[in-house]
């Protein structure tokens, strides 16, 4: 039992000690990865490895001149590492900027053997993906590799090397935005 509650109290003391670190030094991290990834959007993700790493090394941070010098350590590295992924994913895909159909089959059932349903439904599908292409890319690359593609938010998570919440998050916020933005493309159309 004495075990068992030393170890609680060991890791109150880590969250306690990483609060600290996290209020602290979050700019100074911040400050140092972006001088490498240059891209608000992509910061959050880095950030969060960031920090992970930083938790990971609680116990090499001793005083406030070791921490900081390790998470300027921490933050230039993981920076340079994300940097280079994603640079390999980019290089790795397909451009979801193509305008090609990527074999088009329409879903032909009984009700819809009509020509002029299907190239209607062609041209909506086409529509909507070029609204996905408007979104902000974070959200267009999830959505298009997903709706397009056919991959799973696992087969995504692993693709462009970020967590599987934060795929689940892109998608549930990018099918918001594109929603939003078909509900006002309509809305100017019956006007």
């Amino acid at each position: 039992m004495i075990l068992f509650t030393s170890i609680i109290e060991s890791t109150r003391e880590n969250h306690k000690k990483f609060d600290r670190i996290y209020e602290q030094f979050y700019l100074y991290a911040y400050k140092i990865a972006f001088e490498i990834i240059q891209d608000v959007q992509k910061m959050e993700d880095v950030m969060q490895v960031i920090f992970t790493n930083v938790w990971r090394s609680l116990d090499k941070m001793t005083d406030k001149r070791s921490t900081k010098a390790l998470i300027a350590v921490i933050a230039r590295n993981t920076a340079i590492n994300e940097d280079k992924k994603y640079k390999t994913i980019n290089k790795r895909f397909i451009s979801i900027d193509d305008d090609i159909m990527y074999d088009f089959t329409p879903n032909i059932d009984e009700d819809s053997k009509n020509p002029v349903d299907i190239v209607v439904s062609q041209e909506n599908i086409q529509y909507i993906y070029s609204q996905i292409k408007s979104l902000k890319k974070i959200y267009s690359e999830v959505l298009l590799l997903h709706l397009k593609f056919h991959f799973t938010p696992e087969s995504i998570a692993d693709a462009l090397n970020i967590n599987i919440k934060t795929v689940y998050t892109r998608l549930n916020r990018g099918m918001n935005l594109l929603r939003k933005s078909l509900e006002e493309k309509g809305d100017e159309i019956n006007e």
